[in-house]
């Protein structure tokens, strides 16, 4: 997770990769962490079925110990195939109740919600709810800024950029884009490449597979 965190995804994969072997002696959690980071590397790929029976398998671990956040990577990335799949509303329906589970479990500013959050806002957006997207983003950017995977921070200040530029406020967008392209630069350069198409207005709505 600490490669996935600091957009090492390569190395993130080919650990676990590596440790898939050894996956039926591990504890529950450490085998769980490992089957979500596999799910991550398939929806990536596009390999939406293995991505779906990696998820499976990390619920069966998790679920019965009670863990508390790495259950909630496992639902977003669950979510994030339905959205991928043009299912929405699916997605939306998921991602809302997961993330009043959180904030009813006590977590509601955590990275656990934050994750969740970032992709409902995407959820919103794609079915035109702007203004519940909007809310959410700015309720929980901060959290998505400080404790969220690079793909999440990217979602999050993407689609707040073009919901002000829907609305017309291109300074707004121009300055939101700004500070992507600043944590992008922080976080991994290959990314900064979306932000000239994001300025120039030809990707507002566009869906990309990081």
């Amino acid at each position: 997770m600490l490669c996935a965190w600091s957009d090492r995804l390569v190395e993130a994969f080919r650990i676990g990769e590596s440790a898939r072997a050894d996956l039926a002696v591990m504890p529950p959690y450490v085998a769980g962490l490992i089957h979500n980071t596999l799910a991550y590397e398939a929806i990536t790929l596009g390999r939406d079925v293995a991505a779906m029976q990696e998820i499976a398998a990390a619920k069966r671990l998790l679920e019965p110990i009670g863990a508390v956040h790495a259950p909630n990577y496992t639902v977003t990335f669950e979510g994030a195939i339905a959205l991928l799949q043009g299912e929405a509303k699916a997605a939306r329906a998921r991602f809302e109740g997961t993330l009043e589970a959180i904030i009813a479990g006590g977590h509601r500013y955590t990275t656990s919600s934050a994750i969740v959050a970032a992709h409902l806002a995407e959820a919103l957006y794609e079915l035109s709810d702007i203004d519940a997207a909007e809310t959410l983003l700015i309720d929980y950017l901060p959290v998505i800024h400080d404790g969220c995977l690079p793909d999440h921070i990217i979602v999050a200040y993407r689609v707040l950029a073009r919901i002000q530029a829907q609305r017309g406020q291109y300074a707004k967008a121009l300055v939101t884009l700004d500070t992507l392209q600043d944590e992008a630069m922080r976080l991994s350069p290959k990314e900064v490449d979306i932000l000239p198409r994001l300025k120039a207005g030809d990707s507002y709505g566009a869906q990309a597979r990081h």
